[in-house]
């Protein structure tokens, strides 16, 4: 901050020069009620149902989509479809997904910016700009079913256009943090992916020559159907009512709510019946499960942890369909087979896998800790900063905070 601070001091003494977006972006379309001040550009634009057909997953053209995700796609065949060019990107329809791409790209269903003039604006600086305001943008989109931008109001916001040399320096310091911040994301990922790989390995026994015992799901548990809620159900937790009401949601989003009683404490295994259908949860503390929510108690002669990894990776590889089944009953997992090693050797795995998954997952240790932290980093300088170019004034109170 102290070098931008430096930098607009030094190069506007005077402040910050204000201008609309529109002044400064030209785009690929002419909007209603809005002062369309440069020639649109011209940037061929495909459907959604086009983007799937031609998706591949060894290409190297990106579908710039709508969503959080993008696609890929080859350059054989497409050439009609792509565009070169540094731009930002609006959703047409849906909420402000706004993206940054610099180089060949197909466009599916965005609203394309592109800064008038590079002496001016550094498009890259007008992303983060468009980032720091997404909620006010997001405000701007309306619509009864499928919400639509009011480009109108978009283009009239002003964004501070300080001299290039800062702009410039604003992005670097920007993209340093949003760099590290994928690299630590990506490292995560990475981690994910070998749990996955040695829960799959340790969990396949095909080829095993030890001695696997094939049971059933109901052989070795009891399971439990949720229930209706409590009569004495409450949505806060307070002294009489400390025990978790659990139903088919992830995480915290599972606590529908809370109860003076319980109907499961011990270890157990929770599987979502519907909406997260298979999502399996460990579970040793009292609890109600409730409708949409299967339970299962191990007996003695199955680890509950290797079980719950078990199930976890039995489920990751069923895919359901919404037109199609859409809830798990008791008669859909009793049958399911269960290959069972000793008692010492499913504890091994479970131990192993356990800690494994907890690095990978817990927001309290390693890489999710410090992605998360300079994620904080990251959008605490882009705000000071934006808020420096408009005010003048740098919040120190929130510096010691991070």
């Amino acid at each position: 901050m102290n070098k931008i601070q430096k930098l607009i001091n030094e190069l506007c003494p005077n402040g910050v020069e204000l201008k609309r977006i529109e002044e400064v972006v030209v785009w690929n379309k002419k909007f209603k009620d809005a002062n369309n001040t440069f020639k649109p550009v011209k940037i061929p634009d495909i459907l959604s149902k086009v983007a799937k057909e031609i998706a591949t997953n060894d290409g190297d053209i990106k579908i710039l989509t709508t969503g959080l995700k993008d696609l890929y796609t080859i350059r054989e065949g497409n050439e009609n479809y792509i565009y070169n060019g540094e731009v930002i990107t609006i959703p047409t329809g849906g909420s402000a997904n706004i993206k940054y791409h610099n180089g060949d790209f197909i466009n599916c269903g965005n609203i394309i910016g592109i800064s008038q003039d590079k002496k001016v604006l550094n498009t890259k600086y007008l992303y983060y700009f468009l980032i720091e305001n997404q909620e006010l943008i997001e405000s701007f989109y309306r619509g009864s079913a499928i919400k639509h931008p009011s480009m109108s109001d978009i283009l009239s916001i002003e964004i501070p256009i300080p001299p290039l040399k800062i702009q410039d320096e604003i992005v670097r310091v920007l993209d340093s943090f949003s760099e590290l911040t994928a690299e630590l994301t990506a490292e995560l990922n990475l981690r994910s992916s070998q749990y996955i790989y040695y829960r799959d390995k340790l969990l396949n026994f095909d080829n095993n020559n030890q001695e696997i015992k094939i049971k059933r799901l109901d052989e070795i548990s009891n399971i439990l159907v949720g229930k209706d809620k409590p009569e004495d159900f409450s949505t806060e937790q307070s002294k009489t009512h400390n025990y978790p009401v659990i139903s088919n949601g992830k995480g915290q989003n599972a606590i529908l709510g809370y109860s003076s009683t319980f109907a499961v404490n011990s270890e157990c295994i929770t599987i979502s019946a519907r909406g997260t259908i298979g999502y399996c949860e460990y579970r040793n503390y009292p609890f109600t499960p409730v409708i949409r929510l299967l339970t299962l108690l191990p007996n003695d002669n199955v680890d509950t942890k290797f079980l719950y990894h078990y199930l976890s990776r039995y489920f990751s590889e069923k895919t359901y369909d919404v037109g199609g089944i859409q809830q798990l009953t008791k008669v859909d997992i009793q049958d399911i087979k269960i290959h069972c090693p000793c008692l010492s050797i499913q504890s091994k795995i479970s131990n192993f896998l356990d800690n494994f998954e907890q690095i990978c997952t817990d927001l309290n240790i390693g890489l999710p800790k410090e992605a998360e932290l300079r994620n904080k980093q990251y959008e605490y300088y882009r705000d000071q900063i934006f808020n420096y170019l408009n005010t003048g004034k740098v919040e120190d109170s929130r510096e010691r905070e991070i």
